[in-house]
């Protein structure tokens, strides 16, 4: 799962071990000012690490970096970058978000059925590439749906949040 968060997140793909990695932008970049890398996420799905990370030259977010742009060092070994993906700042970012409701008796009658309403709306407003995932609380709390992009899995996972039992939100939350 991919979360961009924003336009100067981009992703930095290359094989190497996961270890410590430490990020330098090269010379020729440095040289146009004080360049810093702030590393955000890091996630591997082997043999691939995925960064996500913003770039900065003298303070100013710098966009469309290439490979040769940038080295990854292990353990003291520089590795070249196998490939760079800087994605485009006006197009939006796929979305995974959970969305997790209030299932106590509390909610019985119009409370349930302002959730589920609620619930619907968000589900029927995710573009194709969204994705989320259905969790309530009780007197316990249920994973009605894990993460998908299937938005009829969706909204059965809300069509079967009960009104009964206790309320354990801080579990929930």
């Amino acid at each position: 799962m991919h979360l961009c968060l924003s336009a100067a997140r981009h992703i930095l793909r290359f094989t190497v071990l996961c270890a410590v990695l430490t990020f330098f932008i090269s010379p020729a970049a440095v040289a146009q000012g004080s360049g810093t890398l702030d590393i955000k996420r890091v996630h591997v799905q082997w043999p691939d690490v995925h960064v996500y990370y913003t770039a900065r030259c003298a303070g100013a977010i710098q966009y469309g970096l290439s490979s040769a742009q940038i080295d990854a060092t292990v353990d003291g070994l520089t590795h070249s970058v196998a490939a760079h993906d800087c994605p485009d700042p006006t197009t939006a970012c796929p979305m995974s978000v959970a969305l997790v409701g209030d299932a106590s008796g509390s909610m019985a009658g119009a409370g349930n059925a302002g959730l589920k309403t609620a619930f619907h709306s968000f589900i029927d407003s995710l573009a194709v590439q969204d994705e989320a995932a259905i969790l309530y609380f009780n007197t316990s709390v249920t994973t009605a749906q894990t993460m998908t992009t299937n938005t009829a899995l969706l909204h059965a996972a809300v069509n079967s949040i009960p009104a009964s039992g206790g309320t354990a939100a801080w579990d929930g939350i």
